[in-house]
């Protein structure tokens, strides 16, 4: 909401949720995720802190989860042309809930891939990069638009472990 309000050109053309995405409406939630950066003011010691990207453990406990695709159904199918993904290691199973979304309307990715995140989800950087290239997704360096490798491991060597990369993904 605050983003709306310092950005008044675009607030009509956006559209705030608060649900906590996943692949399923109703998945059964983790107790805490981890954020990159603190939500509120704590006292020392108040909050676990992963080891490594140093994100305060938020509780979910006011959460409702939903698909993308059902979100989206809700509000109509609107045209979506761009989707930030930036969930700390839940991006497979946001994707898995937006088949339709990569089916019909093929939006480009930003989406910070690291995939120590990844691995501590259960999921793999190969887990995601096969959804989305199963979609006819590639690729592509944020910086220079270059053309990234389609191969997992080839990808991961480019992420320092404990790090992560934005990259863009096309249809």
């Amino acid at each position: 909401q605050r983003n709306m309000e310092l950005n008044p050109d675009l607030a009509p053309r956006i559209s705030a949720y608060n649900y906590f995405l996943a692949a399923l409406d109703g998945t059964k939630l983790p107790g805490s995720i981890y954020s990159s950066w603190p939500l509120a003011t704590h006292a020392d010691g108040d909050t676990e802190v992963h080891a490594k990207h140093l994100g305060h453990a938020m509780p979910t406990r006011n959460a409702t989860a939903r698909s993308i695709d059902s979100v989206l159904a809700e509000a109509g199918n609107p045209k979506i042309n761009l989707v930030k993904l930036d969930v700390d290691g839940f991006e497979t199973d946001i994707l898995r809930g937006a088949t339709g979304l990569l089916r019909d309307m093929k939006p480009i990715f930003v989406i910070e891939l690291a995939p120590y995140v990844l691995e501590e989800r259960n999921s793999s950087l190969a887990d995601l990069t096969s959804l989305l290239q199963s979609s006819g997704y590639r690729f592509y360096n944020e910086e220079n638009q270059s053309p990234m490798p389609p191969e997992p491991a080839q990808l991961q060597s480019l992420v320092a472990d404990g790090e992560s990369i934005n990259v863009i993904a096309r249809a």
